[in-house]
């Protein structure tokens, strides 16, 4: 019998970058049994007509494929998130303010602060729209609440007082080829939680949708595919907010200082040295 890992740990040099792999027997025909290693990355394919089947043993592999001559890439397109308001004016209309302060928060705004009108100069000329403050908490704002909060059921209030923020995610088909989905969220404490979501949901339309995910926290990180189980072409566009993935060149060079470093392998010239000395 044949020890593929024992080969593998034998021939860990024929594996490294830049080449990477090695086929097992030369001499097999179409029938090729191949060790690939790694860091690999390439964004080229090949075509081949039989079938393929791909045995990891080590670390993580994502294969990208193509489906009737299209990358198959799922994007995540766009994100919408909402919250529910819990009708509260103690916390609402600071919320709003707070709005209205940055919506406004421009140079033109800023330099018409400074300049006196007629209103400012004549007190006579001023009217209740001067002095009115839209966001200022009444009585009447309090009571309308305390009516309304009376209202609801013991299941309805517990709803408005979880502060559910509602985030949806629209996905987009980019490749053709319809896959589940693996999402996960990272949440504002830093928790995650990863959620699966079966290839079914793309049956009413193929090309787009949305689906609503519910959290009682803020969620500051979406992946789509954190695991690299998906036939994903393009990962730049996994994320929400939007994240640069390291390139190729950025994975080789980082923590190397020349090129031999980089393709894995000691300076010869430098090795010559040492072992003169």
């Amino acid at each position: 019998p044949f020890n593929l890992n024992k080969w593998i740990d034998d021939n860990r040099d024929l594996l490294k970058p830049p080449v990477g792999n090695k086929c097992l027997y030369n001499e097999a025909g179409d029938f090729i049994v191949m060790v690939v290693g790694g860091p690999n990355a390439r964004k080229d394919y090949h075509y081949n007509e039989g079938e393929e089947l791909f045995y990891q043993l080590e670390g993580d592999i994502n294969v990208r494929i193509q489906e009737d001559g299209k990358a198959v890439d799922i994007a995540i397109k766009d994100v919408q998130w909402y919250q529910m308001s819990t009708k509260n004016p103690d916390v609402e209309k600071p919320f709003e303010a707070e709005k209205d302060r940055k919506a406004n928060a421009h140079v033109g705004r800023a330099r018409n602060e400074v300049i006196r009108t007629m209103v400012d100069e004549v007190p006579a000329t001023r009217d209740f729209y001067n002095s009115y403050n839209p966001f200022e908490v009444s009585a009447a704002d309090r009571e309308a609440y305390e009516s309304y909060r009376a209202g609801l059921s013991k299941e309805e209030a517990a709803l408005l007082d979880a502060g559910y923020h509602f985030y949806g995610v629209t996905f987009e088909n980019q490749g053709g080829l319809i896959m589940p989905l693996v999402l996960r969220f990272t949440l504002e404490d830093g928790t995650e939680e990863v959620k699966r979501i079966p290839a079914e949901v793309w049956l009413k339309n193929e090309d787009e949708f949305t689906k609503w995910f519910n959290f009682t926290q803020p969620v500051v990180q979406i992946t789509l595919d954190p695991f690299l189980e998906m036939a994903d072409t393009d990962r730049s566009d996994n994320y929400w907010p939007a994240m640069q993935e390291p390139s190729k060149f950025d994975v080789y060079s980082r923590g190397a200082t020349s090129r031999w470093q980089r393709n894995g392998r000691s300076n010869p010239m430098r090795d010559a040295r040492a072992q003169g000395e």
